[in-house]
């Protein structure tokens, strides 16, 4: 789960706060989220070798849907001159929140791959993306709220990970 703390950029924003108006202030939180929601994926390759591969994979996609990150960019979908603000107080570029999450799974299936739990000939990078790409899709389309979400996330990576998860020496999920 996303930390109830606020990074550093966020601290300063909302110390700041007033002299803002609401889209600067949605701006610099919508930002602040991606920053902690790409810092605790970026957590997920020193979880290889413990649990399974798919209950680490699983846990760190349900934290990313916690995380509040989908509900603000909702924003952006709602608020048009919010993504002005976004790519101005984030330098022109879009938060990497996504591309970061993408990098941590793969990095931690490659991991799981070099302790012989993920198959030898997995395209690591390639699940990553299908697996990332899915559970923003999930998110995205509002099932996030769905109670039963997180069951939705397991039973994807369980799908996209199948025969690629070695559960015991000599054989595959």
């Amino acid at each position: 789960m996303i930390p109830a703390r606020s990074s550093s950029r966020s601290s300063a924003a909302l110390a700041q706060v007033a002299p803002w108006g609401i889209d600067d202030f949605l701006a610099e939180l919508l930002l602040d989220r991606a920053e902690l929601a790409a810092e605790e994926a970026g957590r997920l390759p020193q979880t290889a070798g413990s649990g399974t591969v798919a209950g680490n994979i699983a846990e760190a996609a349900t934290s990313w849907l916690g995380s509040h990150s989908f509900a603000l960019a909702s924003l952006l979908l709602a608020r048009p001159a919010l993504i002005t603000r976004v790519h101005e107080r984030s330098g022109g570029r879009a938060p990497a929140a996504v591309d970061q999450v993408e990098a941590a799974f793969a990095a931690s299936l490659a991991a799981e791959q070099k302790l012989c739990r993920v198959a030898a000939t997995a395209a690591t990078g390639t699940l990553a993306l299908a697996l990332v790409g899915t559970v923003h899709h999930v998110f995205l389309t509002h099932a996030a709220r769905d109670p039963k979400a997180r069951e939705q996330v397991e039973r994807i990576v369980s799908a996209v990970l199948s025969g690629q998860v070695i559960d015991a020496p000599g054989g595959r999920s």
